[in-house]
């Protein structure tokens, strides 16, 4: 069994012969695996893996954590040792974390990661000598016999893609037979690998490889052939046409949700008196379970082939994602940026975080409001505020806000034609612009507005401490040589009360306040707002051919891939479309008509040059159709001459 325990995990091999060469997906010699995460360090031996599957209460052991500038141990007292141990041998790791007490400053042991954590969000390694998994695991690298994981399971293959070259470099067998045995179990929790560089994590969800400690840094992994582990549903989903939601379902969801609205206003007015609003039942299980409900429904019309086609669907390692309950981690992802994945991924990420702040959302403000909205991670706990934020949407808000695009080629023509007019010099670049004196001065004055605005909204004005805290305490006026920090990363962001961003073809000024209207918006309203613009279509009174139109809009224009921000935007403005053009369809209005008149003749305004002709033309068909329209004051009138050109000055006029 020794010598077969060797031969499995390729670190040793019989006298006299060469260690197999397998090259690791991460580039280093391959060690032992396990399914749980060991500690960060060298691999185990042989005698440290043999022991744990038969180690005593009496084996020998230490705990330390690693001093990230030195690179040494620090062992700690045998007292928190014996604490963290036990919690490492109880089944799952206990409650996963022990809360410890070093030079009278609390910590937390994050046992599934092996990090310690202080009250600021800082981590540092920890380990454990032997490195060895705990007893409760058995690893499949034990029993050579392992009946097969599943009986109709076709073998598969698991490999890694390196992020420069785009090669597929495959897993050992036995790091492929832990991955397997981890994806065959249901609720796909990740696994995790031994390499000599440190442990490793998988998550099937994402499906990445990254460090157990650090999930910044990752590379795709694949399974041939890729199916579905055999856990999972793989019945057809209702088409949209197919009745999904009782009129009872949608009423409820409704009444919470406009319940959950004066909660908003209630939140709104503590924000101003600067007292954090006291939920009560603002996230209460009553009003949660009937807008969860909605969301269910959402994604599951969003697993049917129709939405899979259109949004070019990469198979199972994006439908993977529907199969997550409320309360789940969302894999992280950028706004706006593909990143290689399909549109259909990001619409999924996007319900799957709004279905979340449905219960979440009111407790995050509410920690993010006693930081005084900061931008920094370093001012919350862990697992609060933006920390939080990110772990249940797999995205963030903005807390600060854009001041002066400089790369807006449109801004820049308006500046050099009015520099011009007046004498004064040009700029060849938006970057020339970015640097010069006018530009730091546009955007100081703007910025001075609205951290006036935001810091006299919290009632911290006479606070200097916690202006300086929040960093927001502005000059009152433009110093002489006042040099505006330059960003190169996100991360960077919330140091300054003003700074200016250079990245990513972007060339803008900041300013370290947010826009209130658009926080409340992304945390407390799209949540509930996007799951009341699905129950209004499916209580809309139409054809099943107009109804399915509108639900493939509302994943169209009301479900956004970007920030928080952004896609409350996009909800606000779907809501606003709705009602407009509901009631249209059965009083239209003037301009309604006049809107529609133009977007079903777009091939008679093509030789238009000017508005006279414009004119012309659209009285023309309105003559040949006797073309009405309603009226705010509930009267139907014939549209006038006057009426057209006054649509044509003012686009969104209501007559």
């Amino acid at each position: 069994l020794k010598l077969q325990f060797l031969y499995l995990i390729g670190q040793a091999s019989l006298p006299g012969a060469a260690p197999p060469r397998v090259r690791p997906p991460l580039g280093g010699p391959m060690g032992a695996c396990c399914t749980t995460p060991m500690s960060m360090g060298s691999t185990p031996s042989l005698a440290a893996s043999t022991s744990a599957s038969s180690a005593s209460s009496s084996e020998d052991f230490r705990w330390c954590s690693i001093d990230p500038k030195t690179g040494k141990r620090c062992q700690y007292e045998q007292s928190v040792m014996n604490r963290i141990e036990a919690e490492y041998q109880t089944p799952g790791f206990g409650a996963k974390r022990v809360v410890i007490t070093l030079l009278g400053k609390r910590f937390t042991v994050r046992l599934p990661e092996m990090v310690q954590v202080n009250g600021r969000g800082g981590a540092r390694k920890v380990c454990r000598v032997p490195n060895a998994p705990p007893r409760w695991v058995s690893s499949p690298l034990l029993s050579p016999s392992t009946p097969p994981l599943h009986p109709t399971a076709a073998p598969a293959q698991w490999v890694s893609v390196e992020p420069g070259t785009m090669i597929e470099v495959r897993y050992s067998p036995q790091h492929a037979a832990v991955l397997e045995e981890a994806y065959q179990t249901p609720g796909y929790a990740p696994a995790y690998i031994n390499f000599e560089a440190g442990t490793y994590s998988v998550c099937f969800k994402s499906m990445r490889q990254s460090r157990a400690e650090d999930a910044s840094r990752w590379r795709t992994v694949k399974r041939y052939p890729n199916d579905p582990p055999h856990w999972f549903p793989r019945s057809p989903v209702a088409t949209p046409k197919a009745p999904v939601l009782t009129r009872k379902d949608c009423a409820a969801a409704l009444a919470a949700i406009e319940k959950a609205e004066g909660h908003v206003e209630k939140v709104m007015a503590t924000v101003r008196r600067g007292i954090p609003y006291s939920l009560g039942c603002a996230a209460s299980e009553e009003l949660v379970a009937p807008v969860t409900k909605i969301y269910e429904v959402i994604l599951r019309v969003l697993r049917s082939r129709r939405y899979q086609d259109r949004y070019e669907c990469k198979g199972f390692e994006d439908t993977l994602l529907l199969a997550d309950g409320p309360g789940q981690q969302v894999p992280s992802y950028f706004a706006n940026l593909m990143q290689g994945a399909s549109i259909y991924r990001r619409k999924a990420l996007s319900l799957l975080g709004l279905r979340n702040l449905v219960g979440k959302g009111f407790p995050i403000f509410t920690q993010l409001q006693r930081a005084n909205f900061s931008g920094q991670l370093e001012d919350y706990l862990p697992d609060t505020g933006l920390h939080a934020l990110k772990y249940f949407t797999g995205n963030t808000v903005d807390l600060d806000t854009t001041i002066l695009r400089c790369n807006d080629f449109a801004l820049l023509a308006y500046v050099n034609a009015s520099n011009k007019a007046e004498g004064r010099p040009t700029y060849d670049s938006a970057a020339a612009f970015a640097k010069s004196d006018q530009a730091r001065s546009m955007a100081f004055d703007q910025a001075r507005l609205l951290t006036d605005k935001f810091i006299a909204e919290l009632g911290i004005g006479g606070n200097a401490a916690a202006l300086a805290a929040r960093h927001v305490d502005l000059p009152r006026t433009l110093p002489r040589n006042y040099t505006v920090p330059v960003s190169e990363h996100n991360h960077q962001r919330g140091q300054h009360p003003m700074w200016r961003y250079v990245a990513q073809g972007r060339d803008s000024y900041h300013v370290n306040v947010p826009d209130m209207p658009d926080v409340y918006g992304a945390l407390l309203r799209a949540p509930w707002q996007a799951a009341k613009a699905f129950c209004k279509i499916q209580l809309l009174d139409c054809s099943e051919e107009k109804r399915e139109a509108w639900v493939d809009r509302f994943y169209e224009e009301c479900i956004s891939d970007s920030c928080l921000n952004a896609k409350w935007k996009a909800v606000e403005a779907f809501n606003a479309t709705f009602d407009y053009e509901v009631e249209c369809d059965a009083r239209p209005t003037v301009r309604f008509q006049l809107e529609r008149l133009q977007m079903d003749n777009q091939a008679a305004y093509v030789a238009v040059e000017n508005d006279d002709e414009e004119l012309k033309v659209t009285m023309k068909m309105i003559a040949a159709t006797g073309l009405k329209g309603w009226l705010r004051s509930g009267e139907e009138v014939p549209i006038t001459a006057a009426m057209v050109q006054k649509w044509m000055d003012q686009p969104d006029v209501d007559f």
